[in-house]
């Protein structure tokens, strides 16, 4: 949850977050590495992780001033999704390896059951993850074409419309409604569990 939020401070968190124990072990460290490391495969190249507002401690939620990603002062979901599902990847296999008491083999069956009903339903979200992604990534890139055009126009318009393709071309194209672009447009990001829902909301 806390991994995402902008300035997050990853030695910081990895000293204080068990407090009075002191620093995370080393196996918790691998553990948020790897996870880490997971995440970013999964989103693949030209993708970051989504930024989310900072989560507010113990106190009341909904009239803190900084929003929690329980919030509704945050949309509620503001978590990014591939590392919830991560998270819950790693939750599936926790209930089966530390809560089937051993010798109880038809209790150990029926927790099999459910890890790989959980397992289902992570797959489901993160197909939809990839789906949006695709989607996002698709945008950016008629974005850069449209750019492209425009500093094209741009280009011809100063040369009086030439006879080469590229100026006829873009002399045939539509205007952009901001003109001529100067920056590139946003790196896509991993969406974060409150935009994935209204993704597929809007899909319906």
């Amino acid at each position: 949850v806390e991994s995402s939020t902008d300035g997050f401070d990853a030695s910081g968190f990895q000293e204080s977050a068990s407090g009075e124990n002191g620093p995370l072990s080393e196996r918790m460290v691998y553990v948020l590495t790897a996870i880490d490391d997971a995440v970013a495969k999964s989103r693949g190249r030209g993708v970051v992780e989504a930024t989310t507002k900072p989560r507010q401690g113990d106190a009341d939620l909904d009239s803190s001033p900084t929003p929690s990603p329980l919030s509704s002062l945050a949309g509620y979901g503001d978590v990014d999704a591939l590392k919830f599902c991560a998270a819950m990847r790693l939750l599936a296999e926790w209930r089966v390896l530390r809560q089937v008491p051993e010798g109880y083999r038809g209790y150990a069956v029926g927790m099999a059951l459910g890890h790989k009903d959980v397992v289902q339903n992570i797959v489901k979200i993160e197909a939809a993850v990839h789906d949006l992604i695709e989607l996002r990534k698709q945008e950016h890139e008629h974005a850069l074409e449209s750019m492209e055009q425009d500093w094209d126009k741009a280009s011809c318009q100063a040369d009086g419309y030439g006879d080469e393709p590229t100026c006829e071309s873009a002399a045939n194209s539509e205007n952009n409604e901001e003109g001529k672009r100067t920056s590139t447009p946003p790196i896509p990001t991993s969406p974060t569990l409150r935009e994935l829902l209204q993704y597929e909301i809007d899909e319906e």
